[in-house]
């Protein structure tokens, strides 16, 4: 569907000769792999578990170089953990769909700022919440999601980490979020640090 989109886009831009919609179907090509790179692989990756890391490991994304395996394309970090500490039903609203986050983002802007890293405030996408994140050595985009209907105290939250690229930096391979990435060890180091927080697990090549 979302190849379908695009090819009509494109055949707009090219009857019409428009730059325009030229720019157009290329910010939909972005949007559109923003919407699958960080809402529906971090869904799949919790629902389906093993398959979909077989899944994933055997079949490229579907926008993006197809003779680049997987297991060397860092697209994100992603950190998985379980906790109480944070109450969906204590959070503003997501007006988008029912996923809390909020909270996490929260918590991590009070030691990202005590680290140097500067932060906007959290806002809503309909994958969850989202924090612009800044240093000097660059910027990213921070993720929270979990449940936010869990009828149990203990929930399993989900933090993705992406670093903000160029469409020239995408092109050249420029500036790729890379396995030892500062702002990974930075949070991963804040919720290892948090007594109530259990089960974490780091995934470099999300």
């Amino acid at each position: 569907m979302y190849v379908a989109v695009l090819l009509v886009r494109c055949d707009w831009a090219i009857g019409f000769r428009s730059g325009t919609l030229g720019c157009y179907a290329l910010a939909g090509a972005v949007a559109l792999d923003l919407r699958v790179v960080l809402g529906e692989e971090p869904w799949l990756a919790r629902s389906h578990g093993e398959r979909w890391e077989r899944y994933r490991n055997a079949v490229p994304r579907w926008l993006g170089p197809d003779s680049i395996p997987h297991n060397h394309r860092l697209m994100a970090h992603l950190i998985t953990f379980t906790t109480a500490r944070f109450d969906p039903a204590n959070e503003p609203a997501n007006p988008i769909n029912p996923i809390a986050g909020q909270r996490v983002l929260a918590w991590l802007q009070d030691g990202l700022m005590n680290a140097g890293y500067r932060t906007t405030e959290p806002d809503t996408e309909d994958w969850g919440w989202y924090i612009d994140v800044a240093d000097a050595l660059g910027s990213y985009l921070v993720g929270a999601s979990g449940d936010g209907e869990s009828e149990t105290a203990e929930i399993e939250w989900v933090i993705q980490i992406h670093r903000h690229r160029s469409l020239m930096d995408r092109l050249l391979g420029r500036n790729r979020l890379v396995a030892d990435d500062p702002l990974l060890t930075c949070i991963e180091g804040i919720v290892r640090a948090e007594p109530s927080v259990s089960n974490v697990i780091v995934d470099r090549d999300a």
